[in-house]
């Protein structure tokens, strides 16, 4: 069997003081691992991976078959007699099991839940085994239980500021998005662009509109352009009742903004849909200004201003 490398960078910096090689028990006696029996390993609750590939796992056990098993698996012990727990190295784990291999390698470590959740995260995403929702459910665990910055947690994990910030935004999806995003119907690019839309309504409508017809992110970046300048979609993403819907909320907003317009004397416009949207008004003088005010009542408080800013010139004249 070829000698086992050691951890990923940054694994065992991450418990320096935890992860103790216990070397009794090595049947090779001077390599520092123990050599567990692959029948006492169970895999651990923490493994942040839900799906293997079995094509991946089937190439691996047939190197492992070739080459052996070049880098140990991290292990703890369980209450249970003569079980471990695997803390890093499921996959190495199952790769054996397919190639028969009766004796795994490993490295014993004595660490809390919390410690062997945050270095089984780690682990995968140092070696960019996770899909990109699984790795911004395990960036947020890791900050959440170590409580760490954003700074921090790209330091700790080798990623840069922007990465860290761009993947866990992810998480301010919807559930069936983020689904969609797993399993590859969409990529973390269209996500960002969904992230655009203010409004969670809207966002699934153009979520369903991008599944059938398979819009791009550059497609999706446009029409949250859209959807911030005007507060509503553009009419080709709509269905037909919900496009009927929104001629008829364009057609209100505007009878209400000429109401506006006709009852305070100023022009008004207004965009979006009877849920969310702007109202803007345009004055193009002070006396204007002044003008509308007084129909709010609210002319008192430019007039306080007007007469503050006057005993501030005459004192700095005199």
């Amino acid at each position: 069997m070829a000698s086992p490398r050691g951890l990923g960078k940054g694994l065992d910096a991450l418990f320096q003081d935890k992860i103790q090689v216990n070397t009794k028990s090595s049947e090779e006696g001077s390599n520092n691992f123990i050599t567990v029996d692959i029948d006492a390993l169970e895999p651990s609750p923490f493994q942040p991976r839900k799906f293997f590939s079995e094509e991946s796992i089937e190439e691996l056990a047939q190197s492992i078959k070739s080459q052996g098993l070049l880098q140990p698996i991290l292990v703890r012990k369980r209450p249970d007699e003569g079980k471990y727990e695997i803390i890093a190295g499921e996959r190495r784990y199952l790769a054996c099991k397919k190639a028969g291999i009766r004796a795994i390698p490993a490295i014993e470590c004595n660490l809390t839940d919390d410690e062997c959740m945050v270095v089984s995260l780690v682990e995968n995403l140092q070696r960019e085994d996770l899909n990109v929702v699984e790795e911004a459910r395990a960036l947020e665990k890791i900050r959440s239980v170590l409580g760490l910055t954003q700074d921090e947690l790209a330091n700790r994990v080798g990623k840069s500021r922007p990465h860290i910030a761009n993947t866990l935004r992810l998480l301010q999806l919807e559930e069936n998005i983020l689904q969609s995003i797993e399993n590859g119907e969409l990529t973390a690019g269209h996500g960002r662009a969904l992230l655009g839309i203010g409004s969670k309504e809207d966002r699934i409508k153009v979520y369903e509109y991008t599944l059938k017809k398979g819009a791009s992110v550059r497609d999706l970046e446009k029409i949250a352009n859209y959807w911030r300048k005007n507060r509503c979609l553009p009419r080709y993403c709509l269905t037909e009742k919900s496009s009927k819907r929104l001629t008829e909320d364009n057609d209100l907003l505007k009878k209400i903004a000429n109401s506006i317009k006709g009852s305070l004397g100023i022009k008004t416009t207004m965009r979006g849909t009877l849920s969310t949207g702007t109202i803007t008004i345009k004055y193009s003088s002070r006396q204007e200004l002044i003008d509308f005010l007084k129909k709010l009542n609210l002319a008192s408080t430019l007039e306080e201003n007007v007469s503050h800013e006057t005993i501030n010139d005459n004192h700095l004249n005199s």
